[in-house]
């Protein structure tokens, strides 16, 4: 898997967030480690610098904890960066093949003491691990230092005159070849897992923008883009036990809907639907105004005087007239016994009512 992979840049941007964390306790871990080490060969007799051997030690053991140090101040400046995560991983892919050598350069050291390949072989595990690279750069680095290793052996001889030529070149190959392994499938699962995580948070999401949609569907009238019966009934129960100064409802009825529809068409009457509304939301807020029916709307209010809602429903039947429909309404308001589905009813047997009169007004025209 490399960078032709899908959002490939995305996923090593979110692998940065996991990665971070892991890597400076890592980096702290080297250093602490390093900086025992540094005070246990300075209280051997004779100290650090009695044999070129030690000495060779001390300096890699200081040399590393310079390193890490520098690479974890760098790291945190990558963070503040535009392209932190780049930053981050180029100064980390850099620190991987500084340790390489580093692993490399104490090997050989620890050679002229007989102590064999140990620390090339928990260098090379923990890259193997560790590493972030692409696994071909990675496998890279690891032919590098097999090649360097066993090139450079026979100049550090072991004490006791052993030649461990062929054992090492056979060790250090198996264990080059299975990091290259390790190091690949690691890499392999750690991109796949964060496409499985990112693709199942994309459906996540995908899913909660759809379940919003239909959830604002349920409750809004797809015509006017009032609220519908659905939220009408809601905002009823919600009123049952309100404690509010005052409640009114104001029941529109609008006036010659069928009669528009078969003789101008549906369009018309959708736009004498659309009009009312609009006027409507004009005196009262959207989440006051509700399309229950074809030609029906209620307007649910508290806490506003009589001579407020008086005027605003003046205000409304006016406006629709200057647009030439007509609208019949019934109004009800009160500030005692707040039983809201009596409310509603006595505004609405006012609306009929004024609906009864317009009809026999029609009548009388015709």
């Amino acid at each position: 898997m490399g960078s032709g992979t899908r959002d490939f840049d995305e996923i090593i941007a979110s692998l940065h967030v996991s990665v971070a964390g892991r890597n400076f306790y890592f980096h702290l871990f080297i250093i602490i480690y390093e900086l025992i080490m540094l005070i246990c060969i300075s209280l051997r007799p004779g100290g650090p610098f009695v044999k070129p051997r030690r000495t060779a030690y001390f300096l890699l053991y200081l040399v590393l904890i310079l390193a890490t140090a520098c690479v974890m101040a760098g790291q945190a400046w990558a963070g503040r960066e535009k392209d932190s995560h780049r930053c981050y991983f180029r100064i980390e892919h850099g620190y991987m093949v500084f340790f390489s050598f580093w692993g490399l350069a104490v090997t050989l050291n620890d050679q002229l003491g007989g102590n064999g390949l140990t620390v090339y072989n928990y260098v090379i595990l923990i890259m193997a691990i560790m590493s972030m690279m692409k696994p071909w750069k990675t496998a890279l680095l690891f032919l590098v230092n097999f090649l360097l290793l066993n090139l450079l052996l026979p100049y550090f001889p072991n004490p006791a005159g052993l030649n461990h030529g062929y054992n090492n070149l056979m060790n250090s190959l198996f264990l080059s070849l299975a990091a290259i392994v390790i190091n690949t499938s690691l890499y392999n699962s750690r991109i796949q897992a964060k496409m499985d995580e990112m693709t199942i948070n994309r459906q996540y999401r995908q899913i909660e923008a759809a379940n919003k949609i239909l959830s604002k569907e349920a409750l809004l009238d797809a015509l006017t883009g009032l609220q519908n019966r659905n939220s009408y009934t809601k905002a009823v129960q919600a009123l049952v036990d309100t404690e509010a100064a005052s409640l009114t409802c104001i029941y529109v009825d609008v006036n010659g809907l069928h009669e528009l529809n078969n003789h101008l068409g549906h369009e018309a009457g959708d736009t004498m639907l659309k009009t009312v509304a609009g006027i409507l939301l004009r005196h009262f807020r959207p989440d006051e105004v509700f399309r229950i029916g074809g030609d029906e709307f209620v307007v649910l209010c508290k806490n506003i005087t009589y001579h407020e809602a008086v005027r605003r429903t003046k205000d409304v039947c006016r406006e629709a007239g200057e647009a030439e429909y007509s609208l019949s309404v019934g109004l009800d308001w009160r500030e005692s016994d707040l039983d809201i589905n009596e409310i509603i009813q006595t505004a609405e047997a006012d609306m009929q009512k004024n609906k009864e009169e317009w009809l026999c007004k029609i009548n009388r025209i015709i």
